[in-house]
């Protein structure tokens, strides 16, 4: 079973990444090379499903890509949490704990893992 304090850590680490994730950077272009079959692909889909361009389709699946390897990882912190051992109580030295590391983390703006 999860601590408290385990189960917190998890979710201020899943919180940062999903921080850095939402930063806003200037688009750049990329090209990629697809052969014909693989372009009539692309070009179905951004139409059936409602894309208004290849570029805001490909984004989309880039950030699916994004969205499952965050789960993946935040997936194997709580399994790391749940084999770390038998849940302790929460005392109030841990709470004052879990509070100086939320205030260090948020002050620094960085994830850690």
């Amino acid at each position: 079973m999860v601590s408290v304090w385990q189960f917190l850590t998890i979710l201020a680490n899943a919180w940062y990444a999903l921080k850095e994730l939402k930063k806003y950077n200037p688009m750049q272009t990329m090209n990629i090379a697809l052969s014909p079959k693989l372009r009539a692909f692309v070009q179905r889909e951004v139409k059936r499903r409602g894309y208004s361009s290849v570029s805001e389709y490909m984004r989309e699946l880039i950030r699916g890509e994004q969205g499952r390897q965050e789960l993946a990882r935040l997936e194997a912190e709580i399994i790391k949490g749940i084999d770390s051992g038998p849940a302790t109580p929460m005392t109030k030295a841990d709470w004052q704990e879990i509070r100086r590391e939320v205030r260090r983390r948020a002050g620094k703006g960085t994830s850690h893992s």
